[in-house]
């Protein structure tokens, strides 16, 4: 991604439904060609909510388990990426960085662009003096190999979605997006999220104590540092050609 102009935005007002569409709206954009900056934003859900994903709503009694969430004040939304149900809401904040880019000759590498976002996770971390790794955390929600982890436990997740660029055959728009335990309830988000397996008739193994926040780890750090070092990281590193 050589020369690519990069928009920053900080949202932390807005319901859930709003912010996921203003990160698909971005990449609906550059998919169309309408739009050809980078955007990185960050942002937090102004309530409570559970978002899953289209591998949940198939669950055999998920429109119960979404009665039952909503009345619990845990409404359930649907979400363009793939994994597992992943909580929003006070305590929690997102990274989603939207941008084009080129392909190689060897054709897209999901887990080079993984590679790539946790690299720079990690350093903006490591400004704030947490030390973390990447892999897998059992008894986490919405588990994959590209956590990024402190002390053995989860303090980001991660995913993505691409769609190609119309009229071009060599690239592809880019929603990669880091959910980030801040000062959540860890013992509230899990047990929303394994009442809502245990409604819908979906199998989980969850513990709260797989899970860790920034404050537990850095203390005074204040969102808005982090969200800086965020993008700083990003695009110090965005002459790395990812493909």
């Amino acid at each position: 991604m050589p020369n690519l102009n990069w928009e920053f935005t900080q949202d932390f007002s807005a319901d859930v439904v709003t912010q996921l569409a203003g990160d698909e709206q971005r990449l609906d954009q550059l998919a169309a060609g309408v739009e050809h900056h980078g955007t990185i934003r960050f942002w937090a859900a102004a309530q409570t909510a559970l978002v899953v994903s289209r591998r949940d709503i198939r669950l055999p009694q998920y429109r119960q388990a979404c009665d039952v969430m909503a009345q619990r004040r845990w409404p359930v939304y649907t979400r363009s990426s793939g994994g597992g149900v992943c909580p929003q809401g006070p305590g929690l904040f997102n990274l989603s960085v939207i941008f084009p880019e080129a392909h190689g000759p060897n054709g897209p590498s999901i887990q080079r662009s993984y590679t790539w976002f946790c690299r720079c996770l990690q350093q903006a971390f490591a400004t704030h003096g947490m030390v973390t790794a990447v892999g897998p955390v059992a008894g986490g929600f919405c588990d994959g190999r590209f956590n990024i982890i402190a002390n053995g436990r989860k303090l980001v997740g991660t995913a993505q979605r691409w769609k190609r660029i119309r009229g071009e055959s060599r690239a592809v728009a880019i929603l990669i997006h880091a959910l980030i335990l801040f000062n959540v309830d860890r013992a509230a988000i899990t047990a929303a999220i394994a009442k809502f397996y245990s409604q819908a008739g979906g199998e989980m193994s969850l513990d709260e104590r797989a899970l860790i926040n920034v404050t537990e780890v850095a203390g005074l750090v204040q969102p808005e540092d982090l969200a800086h070092s965020f993008a700083h990281a990003l695009q110090s590193d965005a002459n790395t050609t990812i493909f």
